[in-house]
């Protein structure tokens, strides 16, 4: 049994889990049977190579605290003697150190030397280092070093193989340097053995980079030479190269990422022809602008990028390969970064240079994936002229988060390119928070490159990768990344299985996770993998996602119970045993037969307190089969339905589509259901409609049918009617239009002498029925289903267009009259009444053309005298505006001529409206005024009199809100 399972090798599966409560998830092989129903199983998308043998190069035991992880690998190799080289935050609890790793056996083991740099004084030893090698077999080793102020660089050499490594040399004035790279001139020319370093000096003004160089092994170096930049807003990561012989000896190319501080970057190229004294400005060359990738955020008041799990995308910038194998390709310089995508995303790129960096191709893209993140790249050339570039990858990821380590390879000098996954198992980013390192981010995860380097016949790698964990006194348990190599060496020890879950949840320390095999209710093999003891909550950077990982869960013991057929079933089951929370099983990563599987389903809900969800092997997918049941003829004009039926073994969720592929065009219905339906087109004669519908269980080949419908021309239906008033009167003249659902109309009839219609030529199917009539309201538009031949009587009832008419009414002080009863009469009759509100507003509605145009307005409230309105100038059919306000009188009585004064008093005056007093008053004494309010704004008739004595009458017509005064002369009474 156990040599059936010897087939299982190291590769990764992401399974995201979607469904509810208590769901069965499924993943594809090839050899098992089909489990029951409510699976998901998951499609194999990416094969892995499980010959190539990884060895870890540093020594996890040395580690200490928080003090774990390793990054930023270089590499190079002399013969058997293979050094390594990494950011080892394991030997410095104040700054990370250069930690060496050496193999005498071409890495097929490591010795992990700690860091044995001497500081020769300076500071502490820094991080970021490179490594070469020159001809005669001596390893020289570039790297930072920590002063009080700022840091310099020190460049140490090793005689032995990398066993033991002599003082530092300090690159004269290189303070605040960072990101050293080292190559050496190995052609065997004139300058063979000069070493070149280049670095970054971000912290100079401007920013830039610089370039240095010895040609006495080491034992000195020059002055800085400055990178022609054109003025770098940041300077980050640049790589030299050694190129062609010039005639004086061999020519050094520096390539860096050109960030302006305003601006697009770039990478460039600079190109020096006299060992490094001088930079041939004519020879300063853009490969390409580069597009943006990641995120935007603001850190520590820093603009920066962000890909998912914070890895900096702006730390990145170019590596640079030559082609020295005297072949056709000899001499060919080969630049490689990453670029943004077309969605977003970054791609690794390449461009080549056949004339020395004198000109650069256009770039082109290494890898398949066109979606996901692919970046740091790494480039080298072996003997036989292959051009390997190796890369970080998230394509096997659908949350573009965990990833994997790929090599690219071309044999025709990068036009043409294969993949090969390196790694056994894809990984994620380290995670821990708070994060210890806000500023750098990605840099304390996964550092700032890798490397691939030629030792004739293959590539070489080294890569840092998380795919370990750590328990850790600050953060609990946590990935940890450690360093890699591989030369692609046979591999003869596969990983065990195991598998790697990771939980979303807020309370992980609730869930218990347990792995089997058989039946879950009588398992053959079942062991709990944590018990309640999950860790604390962590937020997955770019996902924001609280989550705890129980990683690399060894489950050989259960697959090794499994049947060479795998007639029973392998599982891991999460369950949350504690009420109070509730959360999500995102993802279980599987190694499983040495091929990676995904699956683009959902998250699923873990129910709180009592619930469990499950993983399953399952069979491998079967397509759904589909059928088509509807008429196959029909007339124009008529709704056709469509329905599609499924039937699929696996019991998957089917989606639907549907298309016309030929005839004329319809507007179609449900297009994404099982049922589609439409009306079907007006026809000279018959035409025939062919649709397709495409069904798609979502992981198999999508299934596609066609059903044809013939439409003949149908006779055509009659519509008739009356149409009349509200008083039955018939209407003449009216239009009648007649529209069917697909714009064919009918002959517009109109309305005879008795308000009758008849449309003869209707076309059958859905019709609107419309009716318009001068001075009448349209009424709302009638839909009809007609058939062949079919006759309808369609009836209306026309009504005139009614308007409306609201105000306010106010006293003569402009106080408004509230509670006053308003009535609109017409001929005698009232039309309607309401009452003013507190603001004095009235509306009053449904006025009709002939009330509107004839009708008066009543007035009536205890306070004021009744008020009656015409000749209001109302609009039919319309709304009128009309505000209304009292106004005031103020009447003087005196004598006609002075021997008549006598007589005013005890005069009495009144106002009349017609024969209506309205208001009245007794003037008390000689010459007195007597005032009235509130009078209707309209003519009214002012009398005086007495017992004694008389006026003649003044008529005055009243102003709206305005005190108006009067005189009245009063003589005496005659008979």
């Amino acid at each position: 049994m156990r040599n059936s399972r010897s087939s299982l090798a190291s590769s990764a599966l992401a399974l995201f889990l979607g469904l509810a409560a208590w769901s069965t998830y499924r993943l594809d092989a090839s050899a098992a049977p089909r489990v029951g129903k409510g699976g998901v199983r998951l499609n194999a998308v990416f094969p892995r190579d499980p010959g190539c043998k990884i060895v870890l190069v540093n020594d996890p035991s040395k580690d200490t605290g928080e003090a774990t992880s390793q990054q930023d690998a270089s590499v190079a190799v002399s013969g058997q003697n293979v050094v390594v080289v990494y950011t080892d935050s394991g030997e410095s609890a104040t700054k990370n150190s250069t930690g060496i790793s050496v193999s005498s056996d071409g890495g097929q083991t490591f010795t992990d030397l700690g860091s044995p740099l001497d500081t020769g004084g300076v500071g502490p030893l820094g991080d970021e280092p490179s490594v070469a090698a020159d001809s005669a077999g001596n390893f020289y080793i570039a790297t930072r070093a920590f002063s009080a102020n700022a840091a310099a660089i020190g460049v140490y050499k090793s005689t032995d193989g990398g066993q033991t490594w002599g003082a530092p040399v300090f690159i004269p004035s290189a303070n605040g340097a960072r990101d050293p790279r080292i190559t050496i001139d190995n052609t065997g020319g004139a300058r063979d053995g000069r070493i070149y370093v280049s670095w970054s000096a971000p912290a100079a003004t401007p920013a830039g980079y610089f370039l240095s160089q010895s040609s006495d092994g080491g034992a000195t170096f020059s002055a800085p030479l400055a990178v022609p930049t054109t003025g770098a807003g940041t300077a980050t990561f640049s790589w030299p190269v050694v190129g062609r012989d010039t005639g004086s000896g061999a020519s050094v190319i520096v390539a860096w990422l050109d960030a302006p501080a305003t601006g697009t970057s770039a990478i460039r190229t600079a190109r020096s022809d006299d060992g490094g004294a001088t930079f041939n400005t004519l020879t300063t060359k853009q490969i390409t602008a580069l597009r943006p990738y990641g995120r935007l955020t603001t850190i520590g008041g820093q603009q920066v990028r962000l890909m998912n799990g914070d890895i900096r995308a702006d730390l990145q910038g170019p590596a640079l390969a030559a082609d020295r194998t005297s072949g056709a390709l000899d001499g060919t310089i080969y630049a490689v970064f990453a670029n943004g995508g077309a969605r977003g995303d970054s791609d690794v790129v390449l461009s080549r240079s056949s004339n020395n960096g004198q000109t650069w191709s256009v770039p082109i893209r290494v890898h398949r994936d066109a979606t996901n993140d692919q970046f740091m790249p790494s480039v080298a050339v072996t003997d036989d002229g292959r051009v390997h570039v190796l890369f970080y990858d998230r394509s096997r990821d659908p949350l573009n988060l965990a990833m994997d380590v790929v090599l690219a390879t071309s044999t025709d000098g990068g036009f043409s390119w294969t993949e090969k996954v390196i790694t056994p198992s894809s990984f994620l980013p380290r995670i821990v928070s708070p994060d210890p390192d806000p500023v750098n981010k990605g840099a304390y995860d996964l550092g700032e490159y890798i490397q691939v380097v030629s030792n004739g016949q293959n590539p070489v790698m080294v890569w840092s990768d998380s795919r370990s964990t750590v328990d850790s006194p600050t953060y609990g348990r946590r990935l940890d990344s450690n360093i890699y190599f591989s030369d692609c060496s046979p591999n003869d020890t596969p990983e065990n299985p195991r598998a790697r879950i990771l939980i979303q949840h807020p309370r992980p320390e609730d869930l218990v996770v347990t792995v089997g095999s058989g039946p879950t209710d009588a398992p053959d093999f079942e062991k709990v993998v944590s018990n309640r003891q999950g860790l604390p909550g962590r937020i997955v950077p770019g996902l924001q996602t609280p989550f705890s990982l129980y990683t690399d869960v060894d489950i050989s013991e259960a697959l090794n119970l499994l049947p060479p057929d795998r007639n029973q079933r392998f599982w891991v089951k999460v369950e949350d045993q504690v009420a109070g929370s509730s959360g999500t099983v995102a993802a279980f990563h599987l190694i499983l037969d040495q091929e990676t599987y995904t699956s683009d389903d959902t998250p699923v809900s873990i129910p709180d307190g009592s619930g469990e969800v499950f993983a399953f092997i399952g069979a491998p997918n079967e397509a759904p089969i589909i059928d088509i049941q509807g008429d196959t003829t029909t007339f124009e004009g008529e709704l056709v339905t469509l329905t599609a039926t499924a039937d699929d073994a696996d019991d998957d969720i089917i989606t639907y589509s549907w298309r016309q592929v030929s005839g004329p065009a319809v507007r179609l219905i449900g297009q994404n259901t099982p049922t589609l339906s439409f009306d079907a087109p007006s026809v000279p004669l018959f035409e025939t409609l062919r649709f397709e519908l495409t069904a798609s269980d979502g992981r198999s080949t999508p299934v596609k049918k066609t059903f044809d419908v013939e439409v003949v021309a149908a006779p055509g239906a009659t519509v008739s009617g009356n149409v009349t008033d509200a008083f039955g009167n018939p209407v003449v003249g009216a239009r009648i239009v007649v529209l069917r659902s697909d714009g064919q109309a009918a002959t517009v009839q109109t309305t005879d002498a008795f308000g009758d219609y008849t449309v003869d030529d209707v076309r059958v199917g859905r019709n609107t029925v419309l009716v318009s009539a001068n001075g009448f309201e349209s009424p709302l538009p009638l839909d009809v289903t007609l058939g062949a031949g079919a006759l309808r009587e369609v009836n209306f009832t026309l009504d005139q267009p009614t308007g409306s008419l609201e105000g306010t009414l106010r006293r003569f002080d402009g106080s408004p009259l509230a509670g006053a009863t308003v009535q609109f009469q017409s001929g005698g009759n009232v039309i309607a009444t309401v009452q003013t509100d507190g603001a004095g507003e009235f509306r009053l509605e449904n006025l009709k053309e002939a009330d509107a145009t004839a009708g008066t307005l009543r007035v009536r409230h205890a306070s004021v005298p009744e008020w009656v309105i015409g000749s209001l100038g109302l609009t039919p059919g319309e709304a009128n505006q009309r505000n209304f306000q009292y106004g005031a009188l103020e009447v003087k009585v005196a004598g006609n001529g002075k021997k008549n004064q006598k007589l005013v008093a005890g005069t009495r005056v009144q106002v009349l409206i017609g024969r209506t007093v309205i208001a009245q008053g007794t003037v008390s004494r000689n010459g007195g005024a007597l005032r009235f309010t509130n009078i209707p704004a309209q003519s009214v008739r002012v009398t005086a009199g007495s017992a004694a004595a008389q006026a003649t009458p003044v008529d005055v017509t009243v102003e709206p809100g305005r005190l108006q005064k009067v005189k009245v002369l009063v003589a005496p009474f005659r008979f």
